[in-house]
């Protein structure tokens, strides 16, 4: 079992993502070990199966709750198991969050396992090819055919939604705060006027290009090398709009986030000052996209879509010169193990076995 990610926050789902195998027939899975709201247990799942059959779309095996003396786990009981009643509980806000696994295939390589930089930015243009959404099903919302979708929080990775949703989100949060709605469906109490002025946030081409290129410079901003190897000048502080990592679900995080990424999008240094030594040849293929993308913002340009960042990537790839691939590091058997055992060394080393056997059968 070989650890793909893991969430590094402290108030996130405590979520990480294995890559396991089949000891009878070899084959791979995902295996994802979370921790999820009450509210949205079976979200995820629910989604899942609606996709089920889509070609190039994950697809899931298994679903379990992991079980602590026979019960379902859950934060509740924890906080339970140190005498906290919930009405003696200090902080309003705790939610109760449930110990779910899902298992998942196909399994993938993690995409900072590359070998070197043209195979990182030819990656990123076959995302671009392949005209796709970047969806992570525990945040998708779910709508009824005919509804139309206006706003909701936490269904997207801050970090990386467009300035144009984030300012919309934004705006209807503002509106739901001032009319003092609730949005909770038990309640029956609705301003009408206030969902008048909702704003209806629609999901373009070019949204999911700005935030491919939003994961694009932080992949040149945290990488000082292939495989992973993290750059001497990385800190969480980086990212111009870090913050937006500590507000995750906070509708207060919605403005910040917007407003740290249309000031650093409008100036060309404050990105590529960040650009690590061994990405600095991208720093041209930066301020391009960024200039793209800060235009369309500030409606000096028409909307961007994906021929015209496909036209960019193919001119800027062109340019490069071949470089050889780093190799990985070659496995060495766990201390103490017995003659014969197979070698260990996390992610990196069972891809390196899987490409030596895909080698071997060609």
């Amino acid at each position: 079992m070989a650890v793909l990610w893991k969430s590094q926050g402290l108030f996130c789902r405590g979520t990480v993502c294995y890559c396991v195998w089949d000891p009878v027939d070899g084959k791979e899975y995902v295996l994802k070990d979370c921790w999820v709201a009450e509210a949205k247990r079976y979200h995820e799942v629910d989604v899942l199966e609606m996709v089920k059959g889509i070609p190039n779309v994950v697809q899931l095996v298994d679903h379990w709750d992991v079980l602590f003396d026979g019960e379902p786990d859950c934060t509740a009981r924890i906080r339970d198991g140190y005498g906290i009643l919930p009405e003696d509980r200090p902080d309003k806000r705790f939610i109760n969050r449930y110990h779910w696994r899902l298992l998942l295939t196909p399994c993938g390589d993690p995409l900072w396992h590359f070998s070197s930089r043209k195979e990182l930015i030819c990656a990123f243009r076959d995302f671009v090819v392949g005209i796709g959404y970047f969806i992570d099903f525990d945040h998708a919302s779910i709508m009824k055919e005919g509804e139309t979708f206006t706003i909701s929080f936490g269904t997207g990775t801050v970090p990386y939604i467009s300035m144009r949703i984030l300012k919309t989100m934004s705006k209807n949060a503002d509106i739901l705060k001032k009319s003092k709605m609730s949005i909770n469906a038990k309640k029956n109490s609705i301003n009408t006027n206030s969902i008048a002025q909702l704003k209806l946030v629609e999901h373009n081409p070019s949204d999911d290009l700005e935030s491919l290129f939003y994961i694009f410079f932080e992949f040149v901003s945290k990488y000082g090398g292939a495989h992973g190897a993290v750059a001497p000048t990385w800190d969480k502080t980086t990212m111009p709009w870090a913050d937006a990592y500590e507000n995750l679900g906070a509708t207060s995080g919605l403005l910040a986030t917007f407003l740290a990424k249309k000031g650093a999008m409008s100036e060309s240094d404050i990105l590529i000052d960040r650009v690590s030594d061994y990405f600095s040849e991208f720093k041209p293929i930066i301020d391009e996209w960024r200039t793209r993308i800060y235009r369309m913002e500030s409606n000096l340009d028409r909307a961007i879509f994906h021929d015209h960042i496909f036209q960019m990537l193919g001119k800027f790839i062109m340019k490069l010169n071949d470089e050889t691939a780093t190799p990985l590091p070659s496995p060495v058997a766990p201390p103490g193990a017995p003659p014969g055992a197979p070698p260990t060394a996390g992610p990196s080393l069972h891809r390196s076995l899987r490409l030596s056997t895909l080698a071997g059968r060609t």
